[in-house]
């Protein structure tokens, strides 16, 4: 089945409430590790954290990462898992990577773009060429095998934007088993990470209209440009751009590698939107790691969605109805994603997926209830427990 990402258990381990029975994969995963013992070697590992990471077990993941490096130090897989990359002989978190080489570069007298560290003047050339063939004033291209990412801000963040969407396309591919047709470079999406004037001049000249002030982000799968900036009226916040990013990556991972159509229902294309950009850790994306977009606000936008609407009305919901209390639906949306595929013991992913494939191959004819072999009304109670108990203690403060 090409929709394999959506497996039973994406979610981060989280911690257990009172009265909570133990998660059963705990007890597999503590055999499998100590079967493995001190001998094995870092492809074990890594398998193991493959395990970890559909099954909820995200502090065991990360322990199964760190034996791989222990087993083999230059696994650059198990690096990569844990958030860090390489500089030189060394491996650091993302973060100090990239601050170290920044600083090599800089003393080189050499200017990142592209692909690598180049002179000032080739920059001058590259950028000038840019900016000739784009249409704007960009100030910094960076190169990952599924994008080229034009940018004017600045370039430290915008190279962290880059670290997660390509994290983004990794995870998508490595859990659906599908991989990103590249062809031939030019043929690579494009992203486009400007200030608010530039977003709305971009948007305006390809389609003759200006997004709402609140809207940040756009994927266009006509003609493969991701769109990102900052709301109207709003000084940068960083976390929102990179989350806006991820968010929107995740439309153009269904276009370019499920093949999902680009009109697909409202609450689902926006929850499973959320449901990536929840997922933002440090300069990597792991699939279901649960922060919340809104931070403090997350919480009581889920206990205000649990009143209403209904299931039904939201699967039902069109998109005036939906942009009237979008924050609220968009919560809604990403706690129903969730809880079909991870709620009762995943006893629904089944028919999710099979929902899923019906969208792909005939949209007008898939009906979610029929998939599922249930009703918003027998499901309206399970959801709300499982939002009560398993998301809202999930929800952590985006860093």
């Amino acid at each position: 089945m090409r929709l394999r990402f959506i497996l039973p258990g994406l979610l981060p381990w989280v911690p257990l409430w009172a009265g909570e029975p133990p998660d059963p994969h705990l007890k597999e995963y503590a055999a499998r590790a100590a079967l493995l013992g001190a001998k094995a070697g870092a492809p074990e590992w890594l398998e193991l954290a493959a395990f970890c990471e559909t099954r909820l077990l995200f502090k065991e993941r990360e322990q199964a990462l760190r034996n791989a490096v222990r087993a083999d130090p230059e696994s650059a897989e198990a690096h990569a898992g844990l958030g860090e990359a390489r500089v030189g002989k060394t491996w650091l978190p993302a973060d100090r990577a990239w601050a170290k080489e920044e600083a090599e570069g800089k003393a080189k007298g050499l200017v990142f773009y592209g692909e690598g560290w180049v002179t000032a003047r080739e920059a001058d050339r590259l950028r000038s060429k840019d900016r000739e063939s784009e249409g704007w004033d960009l100030t910094v291209r960076i190169d990952t095998p599924q994008l080229l990412i034009f940018s004017s801000l600045p370039v430290s963040l915008t190279w962290r934007l880059a670290a997660l969407l390509r994290s983004e396309a990794e995870a998508y591919a490595r859990l659906s088993g599908t991989f990103w047709k590249l062809g031939r470079p030019e043929r690579r999406m494009k992203a486009y990470c400007t200030d608010r004037k530039e977003f709305e001049r971009l948007l305006l000249s390809e389609n003759g209209t200006v997004p709402p002030p609140t809207q940040c982000g756009l994927y266009r799968s006509s003609t493969r440009i991701l769109y990102v900036s900052c709301s109207a009226g709003e000084p940068r916040n960083e976390a929102k751009i990179l989350q806006c990013a991820v968010h929107e990556m995740s439309h153009g991972c269904e276009h370019q590698l499920a093949g999902l159509s680009a009109e697909l229902p409202l609450w689902l294309a926006e929850g499973l939107g959320d449901y990536w950009c929840h997922s933002t850790a440090g300069w990597q994306v792991i699939p279901g790691k649960a922060f919340f977009r809104s931070g403090d606000a997350g919480p009581a936008l889920l206990k205000d969605a649990l009143a209403s609407p209904r299931l039904d009305e939201l699967v039902a919901m069109r998109e005036e109805s939906f942009d009237q209390e979008g924050p609220r639906n968009y919560a809604l949306s990403w706690a129903l994603v969730h809880f079909l595929l991870h709620g009762d013991e995943g006893a629904h992913a089944e028919g999710f997926l099979a929902f899923l494939k019906q969208v792909q191959e005939d949209p007008g004819k898939a009906d979610l209830w029929q998939s599922l072999g249930s009703s918003a009304d027998k499901l309206e109670g399970p959801f709300k427990a499982y939002v009560t108990h398993r998301l809202l203690p999930s929800i952590q403060d985006f860093k």
